[in-house]
């Protein structure tokens, strides 16, 4: 499903941080460094929201109106953009098998500290690529 639901946004200048809350769904909130990360990290969390509500069968609550928000002056208010099934497809799709050439050191160091190749790969690629997760 695609959903547009507004969101809170606000700078915590005590943390340099922004803050994002969604006034629709208790409990859906998330912050970021800048204001971009803020805004995709307000996507994520809005998606991760949505379809777990979605999952438990729980009712979705429809978007407030932009005018029946009420912000502090330090507040303002933009419309997010969630698509549940475009991002289940990117969260639980199935994985394959890939082979990498890394020096024998190197492997031989990350395997006496237990590392995870797969997981430390996934996480690399989803920084580089700049996939939130």
């Amino acid at each position: 499903m695609k959903y547009l639901y507004p969101a809170v946004f606000s700078y915590d200048r005590k943390e340099d941080v922004y803050l994002v809350s969604f006034p629709d769904l208790a409990g859906c909130y998330t912050d970021g460094k800048t204001e971009t990360e803020a805004f995709e990290n307000a996507e994520d969390a809005l998606n991760l929201m949505l379809w777990d509500k979605e999952d438990c069968g729980e009712p979705i609550p429809a978007p407030s109106k932009l005018s029946e928000i009420s912000l502090r002056p330090d507040e303002y208010v933009s419309m997010i953009r969630a698509d549940t099934k475009q991002y289940k497809t990117m969260m639980e799709s199935d994985s394959i098998e890939k082979t990498v050439v890394i020096p024998e050191w190197l492997d031989e160091q990350a395997q006496k500290a237990h590392i995870n190749f797969s997981g430390v790969l996934q996480d690399a690629l989803k920084m580089k690529l700049g996939i939130v997760s």
